[in-house]
């Protein structure tokens, strides 16, 4: 391939990245309603209603830095949905887990990923199939801190109010989706393309045939949304297809763990022992983290409230 064509190639599947990163599986919006309560430390759940409530709207600020929330998410699944995919599209600056008005964690948030600027964990599943007019219920307990901590610059004067470092909790997303799950999964499948191409040689044949095939798959879309299974298809044999024979045989082990009180004050690694194990709990039940209308209680040695009681007390003195 030429490269003046090659890179003609390139930038259209970088503009196609960009217009699925903007949100195209969100088939239909609506806002959620939601009123928090802040404090110093983490509070504990059958506690969290001895504070002080007030409404608060995608885009406003509830705190900074290390404070923590509970925040009430009210709404209505709108009634033409039925049928679809119903997620809560969820944004609180920092990190955060989901409960159900029982006190059970569902699913752990955070606005920031150590692998790609791209990723960040805002989506909770909610309800697949919807049945249309189901009312949304959740608390979510928030943290103005994010994956390391709070922000720090270089060298900051001793007398500078923010040497310490600072953060500023705010809520980014508040909405209730109808979500295109092929959507989703199309836009992550001609990523993992693109990341992979460009980190091939320009010299090798498989990086031409990932670029000719990710231009397909965009023709075969069309800007359509109702052609996302037709244009993965045209993607699945590029990512089926195997390494070279003399390439390295590489097996990729995934754990998780906490860096007790590194970057962040000790309740706050206490707040990080909830929401770190929900997704995985989420997942065992069913393969994805994804809940019903009647959520179920994840499996686990230790009941969901004995959990929560555990990560979020503070210590003794002494």
């Amino acid at each position: 391939m030429r490269r003046e064509k090659t890179k003609l190639y390139e930038n259209r599947v970088r503009r196609f990245l960009d217009r699925l990163q903007g949100g195209p599986a969100f088939v239909a919006r609506t806002p959620l309603e939601a009123e928090y309560c802040r404090s110093t430390d983490p509070v504990l759940f059958e506690n969290r209603l001895e504070g002080s409530f007030q409404a608060i709207v995608q885009g406003e600020v509830w705190g900074e830095t290390w404070d923590s929330a509970w925040f009430h998410v009210t709404g209505q699944n709108p009634v033409d949905w039925k049928g679809g995919k119903v997620i809560a599209h969820l944004g609180f600056g920092g990190e955060a887990c989901v409960f159900d008005p029982d006190g059970c964690p569902l699913y752990g948030l955070t606005n920031g990923s150590v692998f790609t600027e791209h990723y960040g964990k805002d989506i909770h599943y909610l309800l697949d199939p919807c049945e249309g007019g189901e009312a949304v219920d959740l608390w979510v307990a928030s943290a103005a801190n994010g994956l390391f901590g709070v922000v720090r610059g270089g060298d900051p004067p001793r007398n500078s109010p923010g040497r310490h470092g600072h953060y500023e909790g705010k809520v980014t997303d508040l909405e209730l989706c109808l979500f295109d799950e092929e959507e989703w999964h199309l836009m992550h499948d001609a990523r993992v393309l693109d990341s992979l191409m460009r980190v091939l040689p320009e010299s090798l044949p498989r990086r031409t045939r990932i670029l000719q095939g990710l231009n397909r798959a965009i023709d075969v879309y069309a800007d359509n949304r109702e052609n996302a299974a037709a244009a993965r298809e045209v993607l699945t044999p590029l990512l089926d297809s195997p390494g070279n024979a003399s390439d390295l045989h590489v097996t990729a082990v995934g754990h998780a763990h906490i860096d007790t009180a590194w970057l962040w004050p000790v309740p706050a690694n206490r707040s990080t022992n909830a929401r770190g194990p929900s997704p995985a709990r989420s997942r065992s039940s069913k393969g994805t983290p994804t809940t019903s209308s009647a959520p179920r209680r994840p499996s686990s040695t230790r009941s969901p409230r004995s959990i929560t009681r555990l990560c979020t007390r503070r210590s003794s003195p002494g």
